[in-house]
């Protein structure tokens, strides 16, 4: 079957260490989370496994609907190694499910079940495995550390990503890992009380500017410590 419409999604793996006494491959140390570590929105599919504990040896996975980007501003710091973007993107609360909407999901989500870690290493099946209709356009694997600080009362959250990203040509019969993709460092600050109020949908625009002062110093607190 081949479906006509385009339709863009994205799908999110998160991979963490076993769980103590877990059985399963012994060349791997890592195994698929059953939760994710970050809020996921836009989710149309959750792929859970029937294991018990924080972690799986079968593919747990997210297949989640696109952000509409509504503003991204770019600040290009032409005396330093790196620069900073301001992005405001939403997301549909609700996606409505029609019957060939239900099947796409179901052939996907077949295919991504097989999937393996090797290694450490998270694979997809060849994409000539791909189901007819469905193309792998891009890749991106991100390692990840968040902290958490606490200034003037307020919590925040930084996390630090290592990410590798390439896009992938449909016609290739098989896509290549990441051993020769270059690697980009992005930091990413969160501010505990905006996380909460945006996540719950009730929130003024003054409650959000109230904060900003304070999330610009943590800023530059964070800028002075990894400028070169």
């Amino acid at each position: 079957m081949r479906f006509s419409s385009l339709i863009l999604l994205s799908y999110q793996i998160w991979l963490t260490e076993k769980d103590a006494g877990q059985e399963g491959d012994e060349t791997t140390s890592m195994a698929f989370s059953r939760s994710a570590p970050i809020r996921v929105k836009n989710i149309l599919t959750h792929a859970l496994s029937d294991e018990q504990g924080d972690s799986s040896n079968t593919p747990c996975f997210y297949m989640c609907s696109q952000f509409q980007q509504r503003m991204k501003v770019d600040i290009l710091m032409v005396s330093k190694e790196f620069d900073y973007r301001l992005l405001i993107r939403t997301c549909r609360n609700y996606v409505p499910k029609t019957p060939q909407a239900e099947e796409e999901d179901k052939i996907l989500a077949s295919y991504l079940m097989g999937m393996k870690i090797n290694e450490d290493q998270l694979t997809l099946p060849p994409v000539s495995e791909i189901p007819d209709g469905f193309d792998l356009s891009y890749k991106r694997r991100s390692l990840r550390r968040t902290y958490q600080y606490e200034m003037d009362g307020e919590q925040f959250n930084l996390t630090v990503c290592k990410d590798q990203e390439k896009t992938v040509d449909p016609v290739e019969t098989d896509a290549s890992g990441f051993d020769e993709t270059a690697t980009k460092t992005d930091i990413h600050l969160h501010c505990e009380e905006w996380d909460q109020l945006l996540d719950e949908g009730n929130w003024e625009p003054e409650q959000i500017v109230a904060k900003l002062p304070t999330f610009l110093q943590f800023l530059r607190q964070v800028q002075r410590n990894v400028a070169p």
